[in-house]
């Protein structure tokens, strides 16, 4: 699994702030790879900078703190189709309503190949309190909290 710190983009922080004023949820969906390599922008971005490698559904969303969350997704083995090898860059996260809540250009890029996949965990965190806003769901393969053993209280 490789981990890395998703920024907000100004669209993603304004939508949050929008939910917080409206009583609403936001929704994170999906999100988007791109072969992109290089140096990363000094503000987030709200498309890819590189060519599209790979989109699909968030595996699941994680709420760590009230400011803090944690989007798991994964790209498949046998994806890109007709590609062998190819080296992911950046990540999107989008909102069901299209916006990019957030953008990252990995600070160790993935070389991802056909004979195996790869899991991404990317933490958001900012200022505003987006876990009282966020639509939070998990995976049906994902673990439950750890509890302790009744062994353990012996």
């Amino acid at each position: 699994m490789y981990i890395e710190t998703l920024l907000p983009t100004d669209v993603g922080l304004q939508a949050i702030k929008d939910a917080r004023l409206g009583g609403v949820y936001i929704r994170p969906v999906g999100f988007k790879l791109g072969d992109y390599v290089g140096p990363a922008p000094t503000t987030p971005q709200t498309q890819l900078m590189g060519h599209e490698l790979y989109s699909g559904a968030l595996a699941f969303i994680e709420l760590l703190g009230k400011n803090t969350v944690r989007f798991t997704f994964e790209f498949p083995q046998d994806m890109p189709e007709n590609v062998s090898s190819c080296t992911v860059g950046e990540a999107l996260v989008i909102l069901d309503d299209g916006k990019v809540l957030g953008h990252v250009v990995f600070k160790e890029p993935q070389l991802k190949t056909r004979t195996y996949g790869i899991r991404f965990s990317l933490l958001m965190n900012v200022e505003v309190d987006i876990g009282s806003v966020i639509d939070v769901t998990m995976a049906e393969h994902t673990t439950i909290p750890c509890v302790p053993d009744v062994i353990e209280f012996a």
